[in-house]
């Protein structure tokens, strides 16, 4: 499995948000690949209410303020979210939900708190995959 290159990310972020459908967040933890694919994203741009970035430029946003493929995470409704950055200013990506493969399946049963599906919303994706590792 071939990882995305850089340019992959330099498209707004809605064009980016369709482009992410279908990839894979992986990371190697306690020995084993933990793999999900992305299967929900919605796209933000500065101007978006729903957007961090629409409050202005803090320190801890600064992710959103920066290039394409920049990974921005923050706590929400009790666990992280997590984004990718588009180019532009306060541009970014929200990955929603992503469907781990049989055998992280496997590996996400033996720990108690993903017990559950282990990516049904993006504060369970990202405690699945924490911190996220690479796209592909």
């Amino acid at each position: 499995m071939a990882c995305v290159t850089p340019d992959f990310f330099e498209c707004d972020a809605l064009t980016l948000a369709q482009r992410m459908l279908g990839k894979v967040l992986r990371r190697h933890w306690q020995g084993h690949w933990l793999a999900a694919r992305i299967i929900e994203t919605e796209a933000y741009t500065l101007h978006d209410r729903g957007s961090h970035a629409s409050l202005g430029y803090t320190h801890a946003r600064r992710a959103l303020f920066m290039g394409g493929g920049t990974i921005y995470m923050y706590y929400a409704r009790g666990g992280d979210s997590l984004n990718i950055g588009a180019p532009g200013e306060g541009n970014a990506v929200l990955i929603k939900s992503a469907y781990p493969s049989s055998t992280e399946q496997i590996v996400c049963r033996a720990d108690p708190v993903m017990s559950r599906t282990c990516a049904e919303s993006p504060r369970l994706e990202c405690a699945y995959l924490r911190p996220a590792g690479v796209l592909s």
